[in-house]
Parts: C-alpha cells; structure tokens; sequence
C-alpha cells in the first residue's frame, strides 16, 4: 500500500473517530444514570410499602428499560462506527471504492444514535415526572400534618 492511499484512508477516517468520541461521551452519561437508577430502586425496595414507593419503584423500572435501549442504541452506533473505519482501511488495501457500504454503514450509524437519544430524552422526560409527582406528594404530606 502507497503511504499516499494510508495518508488518504487516515484522513477519511478522522470524522468517524470524532463521532466515536460523541458517542463514547453520551454512553458514559446514560450509564451513569442507569446505575443511578438501579441504586434509587434498590433503595427503594429497602423502604416500606406504600403506594408512592411502589408508584416510585414502577416508574424506576420504566427508567431502567428506556435507558437500557437508549445504551443499546448507542452502543450499536459506536459499533458501526468501528465497522465503518475497518472498511475504509480495508477498501484502501484493497483497492476498491467503499462509497455505497460506508454510506449504508454511516446512515445507519446516524439512525442508531437519534434512536438513543431520543430514548435518553424521554427517559428524562420519565425522570422529570417521577420528581413532580414525588413534588405533589410531598405537598400533600406536609398540609396533612401541619393541619
């Protein structure tokens, strides 16, 4: 291989690598709250029963999948990602043009992250209701016992 056609193959593969290190970034933060998720739930099936731990402990549960795709979605676009670099190197040693594989490949890579953070916004989206209700309770709680 001409150190040429490797210069070129590094150069394509730059942005891909840029993009790896966004999605890194964001699965590092959808694990970081799916561990938070797990300790809340694990807290909470320490407490008592009462509804608002078991409204608590459903809403936990959701969390949980929703961020368990959102990861699933963003791992899948890291991988394609990586497949995506493998086949520019390899087309370069080979001498063949990638455009239409790293184009499905790139696509695809796009479609798995928008997937992802769409389930990490409607995981916050649960996150922020979970904190209202928990809100009302509480109001509800202290009229109660100031009356």
């Amino acid at each position: 291989m001409a150190i040429d056609v490797l210069a070129q193959s590094i150069r394509d593969a730059i942005a891909p690598v840029f993009l790896m290190s966004g999605v890194a970034t964001v699965l590092n933060v959808t694990t970081s709250r799916f561990s938070r998720i797990v300790d809340r739930y694990r807290t909470l099936m320490g407490e008592g029963q009462t509804d608002i731990v078991d409204a608590e402990m459903l809403i936990m549960l959701r969390r949980s999948h929703v961020i368990h795709w959102s990861i699933a979605c963003c791992t899948s676009c890291a991988l394609l990602v990586c497949v995506l670099i493998a086949v520019l190197f390899i087309s370069a040693e080979l001498g063949f043009s990638p455009i239409h594989i790293t184009g499905f490949l790139f696509v695809m890579s796009m479609i798995a992250l928008v997937a992802g953070l769409l389930l990490f916004l409607y995981e916050v989206h649960l996150a922020t209701g979970t904190v209202t209700i928990l809100s009302t309770h509480h109001k509800t709680r202290r009229k109660k016992t100031s009356a």
